[in-house]
């Protein structure tokens, strides 16, 4: 009746069926066993009614007794954030890594806690380990060199999404971040550039910084064209995709005086 009521969504009911089961384990007459696949899915009803107090319960239960399956760290990690409670949260997933090191959900989901958290050395280390059983996985290498970037490793982080497009030709989120990669270290070899009061200085600084900056058109270029021809992306996110290149094309062929190109941009932008 639980798994039935949990295959029609009733989980309130396959709640109230699974807490059953265990109730009926702690009988005498049962001589105390422990059935951690019960706790297991009576947490796992309570988490999808959203019973945050008796999901954490029973997933608790089985975590006591070691039930086997790696599924069970990251619902109660989720269940302990849901009540803003991210130390046991963090806690619950470091536990489970221990246990099950090769199991690419919990890599993931700590990749991504540690992500969120600005904490881009722990997510580099379990970022690591995750390739290690995967290193030809292109999401996993493009979050590398996310995290180089956000370290101010920019020649680590170039490298890295050059990898991705080596994989893959065609891959948007690496030209993109490429080309602003180079983009973000041209505006800082502009402001080097201002801060000098010598007029030759001044304007080698200056030429310095603008073949910086020349080295995002080529990427961004890409980038478009490859935002313009795809067709399994959402229609909002081609459209916002386009939009973002757009925008960063305007800004560079305006800058290193690309009158053409700038001229040709306009036009497409405008529909002519």
């Amino acid at each position: 009746m639980a798994i039935e009521q949990f295959g029609k969504k009733d989980f309130e009911g396959s709640y109230n069926s699974f807490s059953s089961i265990t109730n009926i384990d702690e009988k005498p007459i049962m001589e105390g066993v422990i059935d951690t696949v019960a706790f297991y899915n009576t947490g796992l009803a309570a988490y999808h009614a959203k019973k945050t107090d008796e999901a954490i319960k029973y997933f608790e239960l089985a975590r006591k007794y070691n039930h086997p399956d790696p599924n069970l760290y990251i619902l109660l990690e989720q269940t302990y954030m849901t009540k803003g409670d991210s130390t046991h949260g963090v806690a619950v997933l470091e536990e489970g890594f221990k246990r099950f090191p090769n199991d690419p959900s919990l890599q993931i989901e700590l990749i991504n806690y540690f992500l969120n958290k600005g904490e881009a050395v722990k997510a580099l280390n379990y970022l690591k380990v995750a390739q290690q059983a995967d290193p030809k996985n292109i999401s996993f290498i493009f979050a590398e060199g996310t995290l180089y970037d956000k370290l101010g490793q920019s020649d680590k982080s170039i490298v890295t999404y050059q990898r991705c497009i080596d994989i893959d030709p065609k891959y948007y989120d690496a030209y993109y971040n490429l080309g602003v990669v180079y983009y973000n270290r041209a505006v800082k070899l502009f402001e080097e550039a201002t801060a000098l009061t010598d007029q030759k200085q001044y304007d080698a600084a200056k030429s310095v910084a603008n073949d910086e900056l020349a080295k995002v058109v080529p990427y961004m270029e890409t980038a478009y064209k490859i935002a313009k021809e795809n067709t399994d992306w959402p229609v909002k996110q081609k459209q916002d995709n386009i939009e973002s290149v757009q925008a960063t094309l305007k800004t560079l062929y305006y800058r290193l005086q690309m009158t053409d190109k700038s001229e040709a941009l306009k036009k497409e932008m405008s529909g002519e």
